[in-house]
């Protein structure tokens, strides 16, 4: 599969997009997931994305809480 420059574009402000929804009231999966499935990612390996994206984003708030 190839991506364009505009698939990858769309991808990061989505991604960027998710974080701040996330960190505002949780559900970035809303904004993110449906980009990635729209730039022909399938649905299996999209919401894998999504929950690795995240299980990163709950350990960084985890260790920014403990300091």
């Amino acid at each position: 599969m190839t991506l364009s420059a505009f698939d990858l574009t769309a991808a990061g402000i989505a991604a960027f997009a998710a974080g701040a929804v996330n960190a505002l009231a949780g559900g970035g999966t809303l904004v993110s997931f449906p980009v990635l499935v729209a730039i022909g990612i399938p649905a299996l390996p999209a919401n894998i994305t999504n929950t690795s994206r995240d299980l990163f984003q709950i350990v960084g708030l985890a260790f920014q809480a403990s300091c």
